[in-house]
């Protein structure tokens, strides 16, 4: 399970919770050792593995690839957030045009 070097800290990482501030702070790994690979990280952050997948045991025992694994899921809810708002907004534009419509229409 080592990934074969280095790999930089999350930057995108933010605390949300006691289990962040927990887990992305207790167990420092300057070394990296034993850790999954990045693409099992991201399968781990997906939940398409089942939960007797060992590398889940490793994100309690490495802040590193914890606060990795919670960067990908914030950034995620975050692309997800950013999609509703323009979609919101795109339903609003359609609203507003439709309103002018009749009340052009109203007025003619």
């Amino acid at each position: 399970m080592t990934n074969g070097g280095q790999r930089p800290d999350p930057s995108g990482f933010r605390v949300e919770n006691e289990m962040d501030l927990l887990f992305g702070r207790a167990h420092p790994n300057p070394t990296r050792e034993g850790c999954p690979p990045p693409e099992l990280l991201m399968q781990l952050a997906r939940r398409e593995l089942p939960i007797e997948e060992l590398a889940y045991d490793h994100l309690s025992q490495c802040s590193p690839c914890y606060q990795e694994l919670r960067t990908i899921q914030q950034a995620k809810a975050a692309r997800k957030s950013a999609s509703l708002k323009r979609r919101r907004l795109a339903w609003l534009a359609v609203i507003a045009v439709l309103l002018a419509m009749m009340g052009a229409w109203f007025v003619f």
